[in-house]
């Protein structure tokens, strides 16, 4: 059985975004869920949400046997006995009432959140997590393999399209050089050596898709990396390098090599139509558009 998660933190993106980007927070899901069905791909797909809206989505998803919309406080605190659920909750907490507190810039508090249930999600229920703007390709099939290992998007791991990732930095809302960031407060962790620091710079992490076997050790790595390094101060200045430095914590610890490979890495492909980029993995027919709603 195929296990996908999605998350998407906040309001109804129809209330907030413009029309290129709108209801980019059900737009792809619904795409996925219409191809899963019409393949009868055996699959449980995970919606989760802020507990306010699970109604709502619960609304829009009813048509859909398989998919089951989650408030995300509500299933941490069916966790309380595990400590480190209790410590995310009191994160989510803080990052939802810094988000009141400094509304304009709620946005990176709201991705924040997102970052740390995509790794609980996919340490307690393994399989695929997906965010909201991955879209399947024409060529999509409902082909989710299983593999042994966690992986993650890797955007030095390209494909042959022709275009190299450094391109992509022309969007201004695509990351650009916090990578060095990212290694350094990685390395607070102690768990990425020394003379790694410029291998892990040469390459870019993604977290927009991630795989794990459930309750795999890496992810069970990761995730105690992000418990252990958050910093309500640093998120404010900087909330990309938490959840990157997290997986790449995650990723070491399978071999102690952060050598690019198949075993860990989903090889992509970079397309750039009419100034919209997008990232395709081909061995999933998975394409990543980026609207640059993080802002």
């Amino acid at each position: 059985m195929t296990i996908i998660s999605y998350i998407w933190i906040g309001q109804p993106s129809s209330e907030r975004y413009s029309l290129e980007a709108k209801n980019h927070d059900v737009s792809g899901v619904i795409k996925m869920l219409n191809l899963l069905q019409k393949n009868k791909i055996h699959s449980v797909v995970y919606f989760w949400c802020l507990d306010e809206y699970e109604n709502f989505y619960t609304f829009v998803f009813k048509k859909y046997q398989f998919v089951k919309v989650k408030g995300i406080k509500k299933y941490l605190n069916t966790k309380l006995l595990c400590l480190r659920a209790s410590k995310a909750l009191k994160i989510i907490d803080s990052l939802l009432f810094e988000a009141k507190l400094d509304y304009s810039n709620r946005v990176k508090y709201y991705i924040t959140i997102k970052d740390l249930m995509s790794l609980c999600v996919t340490y307690y229920k393994g399989g695929y997590t997906i965010d909201t703007n991955v879209f399947p390709t024409e060529k999509f099939v409902g082909n989710f393999p299983e593999y042994r290992n966690f992986k993650i998007v890797n955007i030095k791991s390209l494909g042959n399209s022709g275009h190299n990732y450094s391109e992509l930095y022309k969007f201004n809302y695509f990351r650009k050089t916090k990578i060095v960031t990212d290694v350094m407060y990685a390395q607070k962790y102690n768990s990425l050596p020394t003379n790694n620091l410029k291998k892990w710079v040469d390459d870019n992490q993604e977290c927009w898709l991630m795989y794990s076997p459930k309750q795999h050790s890496s992810v069970d790595c990761a995730l105690n990396a992000y418990l252990s390094l958050f910093n309500l101060k640093t998120i404010k200045t900087n909330y990309t390098h938490l959840i990157i430095s997290a997986i790449m914590t995650g990723v070491y610890s399978i071999n102690n090599s952060i050598e690019i490979n198949k075993s860990t890495t989903f090889t992509v492909n970079i397309s750039i139509i009419n100034e919209i980029a997008s990232l395709v993995v081909d061995e999933l027919n998975l394409e990543k558009i980026y609207y640059g709603t993080h802002k």
